[in-house]
């Protein structure tokens, strides 16, 4: 009897710890179902910030700077992320020297746009000669930025429009 009553305690055991398990696989479904693409978007920022090795070389379009259409100034280099307080902008795009073409894809609030630009500089919104055209007026709210190489590598890049 007291066998039988020993075997009963570790089948219990194992249905808690079963229970438990069953718990944390739960959460972490829902974690991830809530949280999921910011900490998506989060991993490419660091991964683009630090220029880190992705596929076996580095990021296709590695930098970008932000740009005032109005004057074709620079005005500063673009965090991946960051905020922009200017409903007109442009992002000039730095890409490996073995890149002819980058392809843009830019998704945001109530705005979709694919372009693809033949000469450097590379400009998300477009540039003739240096010369840059303008977002047109943006709305508030997170912006991707997915840019394509000819050769078929490509890199994420975020900016939100405050």
């Amino acid at each position: 009897m007291i066998r039988s009553m020993r075997s009963l305690e570790r089948g219990a055991g194992l249905v808690e710890y079963s229970l438990i398990l069953a718990l944390v696989a739960m959460i972490t479904i829902g974690v991830l179902a809530i949280f999921g693409e910011g900490l998506t978007e989060q991993y490419e920022c660091v991964v683009h910030e630090m220029g880190a090795e992705v596929g076996g070389g580095i990021q296709p379009v590695y930098r970008y700077t932000l740009v005032d259409p109005s004057t074709d100034e620079e005005i500063r280099r673009a965090q991946c992320g960051g905020k922009v307080n200017l409903t007109e902008l442009n992002f000039r795009a730095d890409a490996v020297s073995t890149a002819t073409s980058v392809t843009f894809e830019i998704e945001g609030p109530g705005y979709s746009n694919t372009r693809t630009e033949n000469n450097r500089p590379f400009a998300v919104f477009g540039n003739s000669g240096g010369n840059y055209s303008s977002s047109g007026t943006l709305a508030p709210g997170r912006y991707k930025v997915t840019a394509t190489t000819d050769t078929g590598e490509s890199s994420r890049f975020f900016f939100v429009v405050e």
